[in-house]
């Protein structure tokens, strides 16, 4: 098994990003993984609405390896159209278990892990007044809503998700121009 994607390597369909259309997956990073949906569900009959079905990261669609052929490393370096470089929280996917390889659901769950911490004082004085701005207005949203089964309130405290503003939704991955791991791409709510 190798421990990092080359050139020949290529993701699995469920993490690809598209320049049009769906994405493969639906899945809002700041929710629960038991409610990602499938992206893709034609309506049974012409003119209806499409139809959802869940993903499951437990099952066989999250227990696909992340790449072909399977890694045991997997590194999101940039974030896609963002100013801020570098990106200042890079990822490396690992298994959940030391003789696996990188699974979707490993993918998945480290992009909730990332994005669910809290920012240090030191982080949110690096923003720029604009950044910091864009980033108390989504806490302020998110602080209200339910997330995860509650309502995170008032003191829950800028998280990094915050840092995505209402493009809080997985939109897939491509291999970086570098050569050096991957690009994470995320959107407002489809």
């Amino acid at each position: 098994m190798q421990s990092l994607v080359d050139e020949r390597g290529e993701l699995n369909p469920y993490l690809e990003h598209r320049l049009f259309g769906r994405p493969p997956i639906l899945f809002d990073m700041r929710d629960h993984l038991v409610r990602c949906l499938l992206g893709e569900a034609p309506p049974a009959n012409p003119g209806e609405q499409p139809r959802q079905y869940l993903f499951c990261p437990d099952g066989p669609d999250g227990s696909q390896p992340a790449t072909y052929p399977p890694v045991t490393q997997l590194y999101i370096g940039a974030l896609a159209d963002d100013h801020c470089d570098p990106f200042p929280w890079p990822m490396l996917v690992q298994p959940r278990h030391e003789r696996l390889p990188v699974m979707v659901r490993d993918v998945l769950n480290t992009l909730i892990a990332n994005f669910e911490e809290h920012l240090t004082e030191e982080e949110i004085a690096a923003l720029s007044d604009q950044r910091r701005a864009h980033m108390l207005r989504a806490y302020w949203e998110r602080a209200q809503q339910m997330w995860c089964g509650r309502i995170p309130g008032d003191d829950d405290g800028l998280r990094r998700i915050d840092y995505l503003g209402d493009r809080a939704w997985f939109r897939g991955l491509e291999p970086a121009q570098d050569g050096n791991g991957f690009v994470l791409f995320v959107g407002p709510a489809p």
